[in-house]
């Protein structure tokens, strides 16, 4: 991903994830405006977010109107009990 403007404004899915944390952290520091959504916030300036609703994600696009989205967000393994609740 090339980021070339310091004023953009990036919207990280998965942004409590393994990856996420430390992309937040590196972005705001490189001075870019960053909305970390993340179903299990722990760290400040991230928001609690279930992608299953489509009106909440179509609010975050209203509200926030990101120029670049980083899509992180997933379940990392396939035996998670959250997988029963879908099928």
């Amino acid at each position: 991903m090339r980021v070339d403007s310091r004023s953009d404004r990036i919207l990280i899915t998965g942004g409590t994830g393994f990856t996420g944390r430390p992309l937040t952290r590196r972005l705001r520091r490189d001075g870019h405006e960053v909305l970390a959504l993340g179903y299990d916030p722990q760290e400040a300036e991230t928001r609690r977010f279930d992608l299953c609703k489509l009106n909440s994600i179509t609010r975050v696009f209203v509200d926030f109107r990101p120029d670049i989205v980083v899509h992180l967000a997933g379940m990392a393994a396939t035996q998670h009990r959250a997988l029963d609740q879908l099928y």
